[in-house]
């Protein structure tokens, strides 16, 4: 008897009577979306979560503790018995549906199976009338989705194979996109275990997920190549799927699962793309060190190892030596000059190693050199990185309104593409951007949003400069866990080794110690700030801690002199804030708000609210 599927809130009470207990939602979705509502269903899967030990209390609520095996045997042998009841011919059609899939046409299982289309219309009613199938205008369906999977399952492998192949050469009489019909036509030859076809045509549907940016069937098509290149033993084929592969998981930001394929890849045979790829992602994860071994491992595979050098500029900038990055990225672009790609890049990286050493327009100059170059290439993820390092510049030089509509741009070419990766870097820099139109709220959502999605991925650096980011802007709240953000990322700076990050943080801790009246501490951290200052020659930073040093030593002359010469209005807005706070008179109050207001900082106008 076919009875109409339960509602949610009718499965929820025979649940809550099977289990005798409060049943989580976790549970309910699972229940609902396997038995599709079907009272006898609900029933078999209720009680083979119980036989199998698959639920837990958590909270007073019954969640599920595991993975589900199979169907309950019931639900099998009812299907099976269905199947088994039919006569030859229906027998037939209903199994190659259910190889054709969930949903499927009349003419494709006339085609298929060789029979008039008209005898197969008057089948699949007759099984629409037995529940198994039911029609809509799109065509036929099973009834439910487990139907089709438990049929599927029971057909004999070799008879399975012969069907994914009818259904692959009968692809052509479907009217459906020629981009879809790639895609079928790859997964029926794949199932049908002729890996030629497959990988032919999985390679065609690979490009077109690419290009619309669908990571998720771009990595199954890949795998799909992949295991059908073991079949016939074709090495070189599996080396450049698990390049692909590692691909895919570093642009979805899964960089752990990026770094094991590019590793399974060298393990095939030395691949300088591989050695290169896997370096990025190492780098990404702030393990410099070892990033470096992979490029210089890529260096000596590489048939010009100029092509290495934009990779080796990287590493030191991360390491805070401005200096050897900047050699090396000045040889990369006289190399690059006629390849337009490698030149938006070495542009680009230009643009970032001069605005982290505050020459901005000089950042500015090239980072715009690049854009004209991405553009011209119309390389929508090269534009989209170049426009996130203007927005920095813009963000840098406190024209904020810029930099709004910078990443704005950034944010949605990375959603479109699906980059994680990108959408956490650009997540960050919004913060920074609001924090700077003083606007609290919409600063701390998105520094929160981009501490969650680093840590989840296991970005380090992106980490500790979230976390930075927050400890920055509590201490302008005067929050006393800033001290409890700032700390954290410095650790992880410290392991990382980033000099500038670590510098940064060093200030603002000092000055959070300062504020919290901890002068041998702030003493402390602040003669390791002084000692890297002078290291890496980073002109900003040595005048913070000048600031800092005056602050501590009670040197109010010397800090109202350094007041007047700095130029930078940031600078200069933490030096009158001292000043303020060492004497309390109101003039220096209203010389900090106006130089943070000159310099588009005004999320730090709460420091003195």
């Amino acid at each position: 008897i076919h009875l109409q599927p339960l509602k949610r809130e009718d499965v929820l009470g025979i649940l809550e009577r099977i289990f005798e207990g409060e049943v989580g939602m976790d549970v309910l979705n699972y229940v609902y979306s396997v038995s599709e509502g079907v009272p006898l269903n609900v029933m078999e899967i209720g009680e083979m979560l119980l036989e199998e030990n698959l639920l837990e209390v958590r909270d007073g609520k019954l969640t599920l503790a595991g993975e589900r095996g199979e169907l309950p045997e019931v639900m099998r042998s009812i299907i099976e018995r269905r199947v088994r009841n039919l006569d030859e011919e229906a027998r037939e059609v209903v199994e190659f549906s259910a190889v054709l899939g969930s949903k499927f046409s009349a003419q494709m299982v006339a085609c298929g199976l060789d029979m008039k289309r008209i005898r197969v219309i008057r089948i699949l009613r007759a099984l629409t009338s037995q529940g198994i199938m039911k029609k809509d205008e799109e065509g036929y369906a099973f009834y439910h989705d487990y139907i089709r999977d438990t049929i599927y399952e029971g057909i004999e492998e070799e008879m399975r194979e012969e069907y994914h192949s009818m259904a692959a050469e009968c692809l052509d009489e479907v009217d459906i996109p020629e981009e879809l019909k790639v895609t079928v036509r790859a997964d029926h030859y794949y199932h049908a275990g002729k890996c030629r076809e497959a990988i032919q045509f999985s390679e065609e549907a690979l490009r077109i997920a690419m290009n619309k940016k669908s990571p998720r069937e771009a990595l199954r098509l890949a795998e799909m190549i992949m295991d059908c290149s073991k079949r016939i033993g074709d090495r070189d084929k599996i080396r450049d799927m698990l390049i692909t592969i590692g691909d895919i998981h570093a642009r979805y930001g899964e960089l752990d699962k990026a770094i094991e394929a590019y590793r399974n890849s060298i393990g095939m045979g030395d691949g300088y793309r591989a050695h290169v790829q896997m370096g990025v992602a190492l780098l990404n994860l702030g393990r410099y060190d070892e990033a470096e071994t992979e490029f210089r491992r890529a260096e000596d595979l590489a048939e010009d190892k100029n092509e290495i050098l934009i990779n080796l500029a990287n590493v030191e900038m991360k390491r805070g030596r401005v200096d050897a990055a900047e050699e090396l990225l000045m040889r990369y672009v006289e190399w690059a000059k006629d390849k337009p790609e490698q030149l938006v890049q070495g542009y680009k990286v230009l643009g970032v190693l001069y605005s982290m050493s505050s020459r901005l327009e000089e950042a500015m100059k090239y980072l715009k050199l690049a854009l004209e170059k991405a553009e011209e290439l119309e390389n929508r993820k090269m534009i989209a990185d170049v426009l996130h390092n203007m927005g920095v510049v813009y963000y840098l030089r406190g024209e904020v309104r810029s930099a709004l509509e910078a990443i704005t741009q950034v944010v949605a070419i990375r959603e479109s593409m699906a980059d994680i990766d990108g959408y956490l870097k650009a997540a960050n820099l919004l913060g920074l951007i609001y924090w700077k139109m003083g606007d609290a709220k919409n600063s701390e959502r998105y520094f929160t949003l981009s501490m969650k999605y680093s840590k989840l991925m296991g970005r380090k650096e992106a980490y500790a400069t979230a976390l930075l980011n927050i400890g920055m802007m509590k201490y302008y709240m005067r929050s006393g866990d800033s001290s409890h953000y700032l700390e954290k990322a410095l650790s992880i700076y410290r392991e990382l080794g980033s000099a500038m990050w670590i510098m940064e943080s060093l200030l603002y801790l000092a000055s959070s110690r300062i504020e919290m009246g901890e002068k041998e501490e702030a003493i402390r951290l602040l003669e390791e700030a002084e000692g890297l200052a002078e290291r890496t020659d980073m002109e900003n930073y040595r005048i913070w801690a000048r600031i800092l040093r005056f602050r501590l030593e009670g040197k109010q002359k010397d800090l109202e002199e350094i007041a007047r010469e700095i130029g930078d209005p940031a600078l200069r807005g933490i030096a009158y804030q001292h000043l303020w706070r060492m004497t309390g008179r109101d003039e220096y109050r209203s010389a900090a708000m106006e130089e943070f207001e000159r310099a588009g900082f005004l999320g730090a106008l709460q420091f003195f609210q």
